[in-house]
C-alpha cells in the first residue's frame, strides 16, 4: 500500500513534535488496555513525563507530561482503537519504543520503556 502525500505529512508531522517532545535517555511509558486471548496482541496507550526539565510562566518547575499515542501511531503507521491505544502485535510495549526510537534518534536504545 502506497503512502499518501497527506499521510506523509501527517507522519512527519509526528517525528517532529516526539524529536521536540522526547531526547536520548527518556523513558517512555506504557498502560495496557487489552490482551488478547492468545497473549499476541495487546492495546496500549503511551505516554511521557517529565519532572526536571518543565518550567512554567512563572519559572516554577512543574511535571510535564504528554500523551504520545497518536503521534507515535503516525510516526510508526501503527493502527489505533476506537480509544485511541495503539494496537500492537508481537512484543508489545519494547517493540514499540524501540521502533521508535529508532525512527527518532537512530539508535534501538535512545529511548527507555517502562510499563504502568
Amino acid at each position: 500500500m502506497r503512502e499518501t502525500a497527506q499521510g506523509k505529512a501527517q507522519k512527519q508531522t509526528a517525528i517532529d513534535y516526539l524529536k521536540t517532545t522526547l531526547k536520548p535517555g527518556d523513558r517512555i511509558y506504557g498502560i495496557v488496555r487489552s490482551v488478547s486471548r492468545s497473549g499476541m496482541s495487546q492495546t496500549i496507550d503511551f505516554y511521557f513525563f517529565n519532572c526536571e526539565d518543565s518550567v512554567d510562566a512563572r519559572g516554577c518547575r512543574e511535571p510535564y507530561h504528554a500523551y504520545l499515542s497518536g503521534s507515535i501511531a503516525a510516526a510508526l503507521a501503527l493502527p489505533r482503537t476506537d480509544r485511541g491505544a495503539l494496537k500492537v502485535r508481537g512484543c508489545g510495549l519494547h517493540h514499540v519504543v524501540h521502533h521508535l526510537s529508532w525512527v527518532l534518534f537512530q539508535e534501538g536504545s535512545a529511548l527507555k520503556a517502562e510499563t504502568l
